[in-house]
């Protein structure tokens, strides 16, 4: 997981402003291979954002007077500052519970729904446990919020912003300045500042998370293999890199180059395309020993959701297929995002075309990840719940759902 701070936090406004993932409870019923509906959600899309705004800008207000004691850990558990700390989280929760109350169609945006749930309930434990008297974990968990949001701000047409120029950056460390620049896209700053944690003699805990932020500008934000090539091949012979992280960045040349090479006059559907660069990603060449292909993976991702981004150029089964190719992609990329991005995109793949082959492989996936997470020393051991939750699925997933008693 990536290393999260104080000032990465603000970016879960642009999480819930932009609508970036969600679970719906579709019905199983025969899927409609029109745009239609495409069209219709691009339009409440459209809608929803506006709704969404004011309350963004609510919680980014609050949050600009929260961040001046979080920067510090002494600042932010001085007795004299509880009052004020205690009102802004509950600013901030109240916030995003406005939210959540709205049932805006960006509702129907992948894993939104679920992102939103998650951040309520951190800020909900945050507050908790400040009124408790522990501000140093009600601290932490503020912190650990910024991890949900950067998916989001590494993608293409995000509507908002909220960077400002009267901010004073001075008091973070290069990589805390890249993630703050990042989570409010301003990403050639924030590569700078990456370049500049990467290279610092003092930036060994952060230097594979500050490259790892740093090539998620160029997959992902500004795709150019050539920049990247150039400027990793310079980074490579001058970052103080541990040999097995050496060796990762390696590969990410191999594949850069790889890239670089690619014909730029082929007219490739997109879906096809990030389809062969999962592929790709997952084999990375040797089927013995197999590598992931980081570098392949994020430009998947990357196009996968430009292509979500206009639901009204998609039919409802190759949403879902992009749906399933995201969370197949995001399952391989544990080191880059949040560990709950492949089952919510292989959830909503599911659900989206419930009954079909997409949303059998999806169940497939799904059922590996849960089952390897509870699965230790002693054996594997799910929890009643989780697996109520994969036997629902399966029915969705393979069109088994029972209906007055029959199947």
């Amino acid at each position: 997981m990536m290393n999260t701070n104080s000032w990465a936090f603000r970016s879960l406004f642009l999480n819930i402003a932009v609508g970036a993932m969600a679970f719906c409870h579709f019905p199983t019923i025969a899927i409609s291979e029109t745009k239609e509906s495409g069209i219709i959600a691009e339009a409440a899309h459209r809608e929803s954002s506006e709704i969404v705004r004011p309350n963004m800008h609510r919680a980014y207000a609050a949050f600009r007077e929260l961040q001046k004691l979080m920067v510090s850990r002494e600042r932010f558990v001085d007795s004299q500052n509880a009052d004020r700390i205690r009102k802004l989280i509950e600013e901030l929760t109240s916030t995003f519970h406005s939210v959540e109350n709205q049932h805006v169609s960006l509702s129907k945006e992948p894993g939104f729904a679920a992102t939103l749930q998650n951040i309520s309930e951190m800020l909900g434990d945050a507050k908790h446990r400040f009124d408790e008297g522990k501000a140093g974990y009600a601290l932490w968990r503020l912190r650990t919020v910024s991890s949900y949001c950067v998916s989001c701000h590494t993608r293409h047409e995000v509507p908002m912003q909220f960077s400002d120029d009267s901010l004073d950056l001075e008091g973070l460390t290069p990589f805390e300045r890249g993630e703050f620049l990042l989570a409010t896209r301003q990403f050639d700053l924030a590569e700078a500042a990456f370049k500049e944690a990467i290279e610092s003699p003092d930036g060994d805990d952060s230097r594979m998370d500050a490259l790892r932020n740093w090539l998620l500008v160029y997959t992902r934000v500004q795709p150019d293999p050539d920049v990247a090539l150039t400027e990793l091949t310079k980074i490579v012979g001058s970052a103080q890199l541990k040999n097995f992280d050496r060796d990762e960045v390696q590969s990410w040349i191999v594949s850069l180059r790889r890239w670089k090479s690619e014909s730029r006059t082929a007219k490739i559907p997109d879906l096809a395309k990030a389809e062969n660069l999962v592929r790709q990603g997952i084999g990375a060449g040797d089927p013995i020993a197999p590598r992931v292909g980081t570098v392949e993976l994020l430009r998947a991702t990357g196009i996968l959701h430009r292509m979500l981004e206009n639901p009204a150029n998609l039919t409802q089964g190759e949403r879902g297929h992009a749906l399933y190719l995201l969370g197949l992609a995001y399952s391989e990329l544990p080191f880059f995002f949040i560990n709950e991005l492949p089952e919510m995109f292989l959830e909503q793949a599911i659900r989206e075309v419930p009954g079909t082959e997409t949303a059998q492989k999806a169940f497939r996936r799904y059922r590996e990840i849960v089952t390897r997470a509870f699965t230790g020393s002693g054996g594997t051991r799910i929890p009643d719940e989780v697996l109520l939750k994969l036997k629902e699925l399966h029915e969705v997933g393979y069109a088994t759902v029972t209906i007055e008693g029959r199947v």
